[in-house]
């Protein structure tokens, strides 16, 4: 009766981790997952890459999806914007190599309103100069 009663609890807890799961496979933003993060503008982290157009400083290939995005108290701009680009390049009409633009938030000012944006495949985003912006994902 013993053993049965081990073997019983043995298997429910089993049952039970396997239906909780331990959560290392869910993708972040994924159903009951929450992704906020912050990026200092020139600053170097997980989504940051060297751009291979003519721009300084570095574009940001954030995970695709809607995000709230609030500029930080913390920026030394008095006011900034986040741009959504394509990864595409091409050349203007004065030779420089650049990405399309796809989408430019309104002006945010430090601790101000927020903004939505919606970053899909092959495409990244740059923000304003000594900005620093939140993103938190909703979709």
């Amino acid at each position: 009766m013993k053993k049965l009663l081990t073997i019983i609890m043995s298997l429910s807890l089993l049952f039970a981790f396997v239906a909780c799961g331990d959560g290392a496979s869910e993708e972040p933003g994924g159903a009951g997952a929450s992704l906020v993060f912050t990026i200092v503008e020139g600053e170097q982290n997980e989504y940051s890459r060297t751009p291979e157009t003519d721009i300084l400083g570095y574009i940001y290939a954030i995970p695709t999806g809607t995000y709230n995005v609030t500029m930080l108290e913390d920026s030394t701009a008095k006011q900034g914007n986040v741009l959504v680009k394509s990864d595409e390049i091409y050349v203007n009409s004065s030779g420089y190599n650049e990405n399309e633009t796809i989408f430019m938030t309104g002006t945010l000012t430090p601790g101000g309103d927020s903004a939505t944006i919606t970053v899909e495949d092959n495409q990244h985003i740059i923000i304003t100069l000594n900005s620093v912006m939140e993103f938190n994902k909703i979709d």
